[in-house]
């Protein structure tokens, strides 16, 4: 009765992308066991084959089964985007937070390095990275993280430097409560709904970039299937086998949009604002209700 509820309280943007990714963490997960082909086996049919019950992604001008390679490609983005999101918030939470706290040089200095690292484009920070540590998809993966700690910090440290002046910070600090219980304790826990926001969208922007460093021919090398390196195989036969192209193009863009939906979705439904106005809409429709059922008894 409690998940009942708690699945009506959701709004449609978070249970659209709850449906969705648990369809691509589903079919990825069955994918072994539905195909006898693996992802880099060659011959298993006539090449440039379309969309068939044995093949459902067709075969591509390798003899390859795109149905194992899509959703061995999947799984590589997902386990791409969880690490870099996972370790950009275990690195970035501690240094925005204590950064935020402390201010002075240490502020200064971080906010300095920060402000260097954002003069230049993402991908392209990331080409450089590749480029000096060789391509492949624990360098790629090393790249971002590498990108992404510094853009998780100066998001945690915004949110931190709202919350450090509150009254129970000052409370805190008045009670003798260390460095590390307030910002533990109390700063942490004020903020983690925009860590929920900020990781969702970390997620899906390092699948993105995945995806772009293998379709640029740096990132995961022949045979892993990743979905960027599938797309840039297959972008000579999108005039005679556009479904090469096209599945896994939709694949992805399937998984970063459920990811963005979460995003939105959490971002509304923790906002305390939106969430008061909830549940006075749900107090006055209780409210209507119970008015029409005594209207009905009076009658």
């Amino acid at each position: 009765m409690k998940l009942v509820t708690w699945w009506r309280s959701l709004n449609t943007r978070i249970r659209v992308s709850i449906f969705m990714l648990f369809f691509l963490a589903l079919l990825s997960a069955i994918a072994p066991f539905l195909t006898p082909f693996h992802s880099d086996q060659m011959g298993t049919g006539q090449t440039l084959l379309g969309p068939t019950w044995k093949h459902p992604f067709g075969i591509d001008s390798m003899g390859r089964d795109q149905f194992s390679r899509v959703t061995e490609g999947i799984r590589l983005s997902a386990f791409i985007g969880f690490t870099v999101m996972s370790t950009s918030l275990l690195v970035g939470i501690p240094v925005g937070i204590l950064s935020a706290y402390k201010g002075g040089l240490l502020d200064s200095l971080f906010s300095r390095v920060l402000d260097l690292l954002f003069a230049f484009p993402n991908l392209l920070l990331a080409l450089v990275f590749v480029t000096i540590l060789g391509s492949g998809s624990w360098t790629a993966l090393l790249a971002l993280v590498i990108i992404y700690i510094p853009i998780a910090s100066r998001f945690i440290r915004s949110a931190a430097l709202a919350e450090k002046d509150r009254d129970y910070v000052s409370a805190a600090k008045v009670n003798g409560a260390s460095t590390f219980r307030i910002c533990a304790r109390h700063i942490l826990p004020n903020i983690a709904p925009s860590l929920l926001v900020l990781g969702t969208n970390i997620f899906a922007f390092a699948i993105l970039a995945e995806a772009a460093l293998s379709y640029l021919g740096v990132g995961a090398k022949p045979p892993t299937p990743s979905l960027g390196k599938i797309l840039t195989e297959n972008q000579g036969f999108i005039t005679t086998s556009s479904h090469l192209v096209i599945i896994p193009a939709i694949t992805l863009s399937f998984l970063v949009l459920s990811l963005n939906l979460l995003g939105d979705g959490l971002r509304d439904y923790l906002d305390p604002k939106k969430s008061n106005s909830r549940h006075k809409k749900s107090l006055l429709q209780v409210l209507s209700r119970k008015k029409s059922v005594a209207g009905k008894v009076v009658d």
